[in-house]
């Protein structure tokens, strides 16, 4: 193998609240030439912080803490300047982006980064933000916010108490109260509500 190359990209003004359960994401790149060498795989793992910082002579690439969450990718060969489909298109990093948002000092609207590494055997060029704004790499998140609906995705514990808020109020003292999904909700907790 050759020398270990690496490619920082940061995203600021990522609106995903601590509290967000992360479904898919994806890095989709623009293919800037058709220099293609194929030698290893790509890995990307994200940078371990709460507000990434903009890259820059002190700020390296190399001196960033990275997640533990990594994700393989070995794109096919690019063959048409300017295409940004699939092929272009990183596997799934929605474990980067939720170990990310999950960080207790992670606030909606931070930065978010990812290292990209790889040997100097392989190579997928790109556009970047600074040399063709319309063609930078897009980061593309679909989440969910926690709600009746999907309170398995986070943990027992909250659907469990509602639960059996349904128990007691509703099947043992035949309280009238509202309730959805076999849980019993206040005026606070509705099947409306969003929690973060």
């Amino acid at each position: 193998g050759g020398v270990q190359q690496l490619v920082g990209l940061r995203f600021p003004s990522i609106p995903l609240s601590n509290g967000e359960y992360v479904t898919r994401a994806d890095i989709q790149f623009t293919t800037r030439d058709t220099t293609n060498v194929d030698s290893g795989i790509l890995n990307l793992q994200g940078e371990a912080s709460d507000n990434a910082v903009a890259f820059s002579g002190s700020a390296r690439i190399s001196t960033r803490p990275r997640t533990s969450a990594t994700v393989a990718w070995d794109p096919p060969a690019w063959l048409t300047i300017g295409e940004a489909g699939i092929g272009q298109r990183t596997n799934d990093v929605s474990a980067i982006v939720q170990e990310i948002i999950g960080r207790s000092g992670w606030r909606a609207n931070g930065a978010l980064a990812f290292v990209v590494s790889g040997s100097t055997g392989y190579r997928r060029n790109a556009w970047q933000f600074d040399g063709n704004p319309a063609g930078a790499p897009v980061l593309h998140i679909e989440y969910q916010s926690a709600y009746y609906g999907n309170l398995h995705n986070h943990g027992q514990l909250f659907a469990n108490m509602f639960r059996a808020r349904h128990r007691t109020f509703i099947q043992h003292n035949k309280w009238d109260l509202p309730q959805a999904d076999g849980m019993e909700f206040d005026q606070y907790d509705t099947p409306a509500s969003r929690w973060v």
